[in-house]
């Protein structure tokens, strides 16, 4: 399954509007995030980063093919910590890996992601 970048931002924002979602981590707040994709493996499969606006989050989108898609996650800054906010209806088996590599990211980490994936020229996400 392909995803767009218009399909992310709704699936943030009704993410937000929404309790009742299957989640891992906490409540994301909705945003936009557009930049990119930058592909880079979690959990053992390939995953579309893309930066957002707010120069601190990312969104990490199953490529076509992964076996975890449809899934995303939002990893975003709440304080002075970072928290990955999940959701989607692919193999949990793979979502939990992935999970698992995204809460061990540190700042450097996650900005290295941002400013790769802003690098990206416009006309290759579409």
């Amino acid at each position: 399954m392909h995803f767009h970048l218009s399909a992310i931002l709704i699936a943030l924002l009704l993410l937000s509007l929404s309790p009742t979602v299957r989640a891992q981590g906490s409540e994301a707040p909705a945003m936009e995030c557009s930049a990119g994709p930058l592909v880079r493996m979690f959990g053992g499969t390939p995953w579309n980063v893309y930066s957002c606006a707010d120069g601190v989050s990312v969104v990490v989108v199953t490529t076509e093919g992964n076996p975890a898609a449809p899934f995303y996650f939002f990893v975003f800054k709440r304080d002075e910590t970072y928290v990955v906010y999940g959701e989607g209806t692919g193999a949990k088996s793979i979502t939990d890996l992935a999970y698992n590599e995204l809460i061990k990211l540190g700042a450097s980490e996650v900005a290295s992601l941002i400013s790769t994936a802003k690098r990206i020229p416009a006309a290759s996400n579409k």
